[in-house]
């Protein structure tokens, strides 16, 4: 009688981290991959504003016609029909350490042909933070990236706009609200 070998089963899958060094790639994967399942932020969105008990912030919500978007290891994303993605990245206690031109670099991987347009340190409701504009190239496409690296006490907080070069100018101060209302929870 032939020896029967048992199969064994395939190795599980790795499982999904809530937190990755975000990157202008993975904020447009939020755009390209918004149907994915729900992201693993610990906030939601509730009233037009997110918060995370988490990581300790709250922020508005951008108007409509931006609608919520979900993917892993982002905190909360909101897509603009055709025209961009916001993402909000955050981590507290981890090894995101460096100054916030260092953070913000990490942003920028994949990104090819980079050109920085703006850099300018700012305050996010007293929080040391640094914006960074960058023009460049994504899956070879044209794409302004509008990043805020905040540090405030062992968090990081990345906002971040990606969005074509054409939208950009219109959807800005949709980030710019956010960056304004960001605000710590008591």
């Amino acid at each position: 009688m032939p020896v029967r070998h048992r199969r064994q089963a395939p190795p599980a899958p790795p499982p999904i981290r809530c937190r990755v060094a975000p990157t202008a790639a993975l904020v447009l994967g939020v755009a390209v991959l918004a149907a994915l399942a729900p992201g693993c932020g610990g906030g939601r969105v509730v009233d037009g504003t997110y918060a995370n008990p988490d990581t300790g912030f709250r922020i508005p919500a951008p108007p409509a016609p931006w609608v919520p978007a979900a993917l892993p290891d982002v905190d909360v994303a909101f897509r603009h029909p055709g025209a961009g993605t916001i993402a909000v990245f955050s981590e507290c206690g981890g090894s995101e350490r460096g100054p916030l031109r260092s953070l913000a670099r990490h942003l920028f991987f994949g990104l090819k042909g980079q050109r920085i347009v703006e850099q300018a340190p700012v305050s996010l409701n007293g929080a040391e933070a640094l914006r960074t504009v960058v023009r460049g190239a994504l899956e070879g496409r044209p794409v302004v990236v509008d990043s805020v690296v905040a540090r405030r006490g062992t968090c990081v907080v990345d906002l971040v706009l990606v969005a074509p070069p054409d939208a950009y100018p219109a959807l800005r101060s949709d980030l710019d609200r956010l960056v304004s209302g960001w605000t710590p929870l008591p």
